[in-house]
Formats: C-alpha cells, structure tokens, sequence
C-alpha cells in the first residue's frame, strides 16, 4: 500500500498476529481516516467495525495518586489540550467525566511526509519506559481473574463527526 501512495501514519499489530491460536493467522487491516485534509470513514453494517474519522490525539487519564485511572479518550486532534468528558465508543448512554484529572497525550509525531522528525529511543530506553508505565497500572487491571476492563472513549465531536459522516453516506446511497 505504501508503494502505492496510501496515506498511512501508522500501523498496529491485531489480535489474530499476537495470539497464536491453534490456526494462527497474520492478517491485515487498513482503514483511512483522512484524505486531501479530509476525514474519512469506513463504513459497515456494524457500528462496532465503523472506523473514527479524522486526526486524532489519544488521552490517558490518571488518578489523584499518579496512577492510571483505567481509561484513554480519543478526541480529534484540534479538539484541544483537556477532555471533559468522555463517551462510550458504540453506547451514547455510557459516559465517563474525566475533567477534574491530569490527562496526557499519548501521540507524537515521528514522521512527516517518510522523514523522521525524531532520533528512535533506545531498547534500553523503551523497556525501562514500559515498565515505568506498567507500574502505574493498578493492580486490579493487571490480575488475571476477574480483571477490571480498560476503558476507552470517545470526546462527543469525533462521534459526531462519525456520526454526520455516515448520515451523509446514507443520503448518498439512496
């Protein structure tokens, strides 16, 4: 795809390529977010396989204490430095204020345009980094029975945005 010009920034690894089940499989996924400065989305019957629209910025959100509080928001990139709440990615009901906490950018940009704008880290660098970050996890996230969930949400822009996006897509189509 990149050989073919495709406007990637970055790339992920799924869960089939890191599991190992009995029929291990690597598989691939792309979906464009934006184009020509435009958001783009890709679009499925189901909402939970919809892609999220445009430039965006990841929050973790900590506690009082220095620890995770056990959530990231995915805002869109201009949506600004602090999220005040954030929404459930496929429920509108469920929602998390995460205002009164020390929220961090967790996205920094590396390339532009195939140049890197940042010499790489170190291994040792990135292992002791991860192990920094990974004691600031509670424990409860951590156990392997009844571990408590991660959650992840979305600022209400980049969900209206989704949202506008494929209401304009149902017009086009009838």
């Amino acid at each position: 795809m990149k050989e073919q010009g495709a406007p990637i920034d970055i790339f992920g690894v799924g869960t089939s390529l890191v599991t190992g089940r009995p029929d291990a499989a690597l598989d691939g996924v792309y979906k464009l977010s934006m184009a020509s400065g435009e958001p783009r989305l890709k679009l499925s019957e189901s909402l939970e396989k919809i892609g999220l629209p445009g430039k965006k910025q990841v929050y973790r959100v900590f506690e009082k204490n220095g620890m995770f509080l056990g959530a990231d928001a995915i805002v869109l990139s201009d949506d600004g430095q602090k999220v005040d709440k954030m929404f459930h990615l496929f429920d509108p009901e469920k929602s998390l204020e995460i205002r009164d906490h020390d929220q961090q950018p967790l996205l920094q940009q590396v390339m532009r345009r195939g140049k890197r704008v940042s010499s790489p880290n170190s291994l040792k660098h990135i292992s002791d980094y991860a192990q920094q970050r990974l004691a600031l996890l509670p424990s409860e996230y951590k156990r392997f029975e009844n571990p408590h969930r991660y959650k992840v949400g979305a600022s209400k822009k980049l969900l209206e945005l989704r949202e506008n996006l494929r209401n304009q897509h149902k017009k086009f189509k009838k």
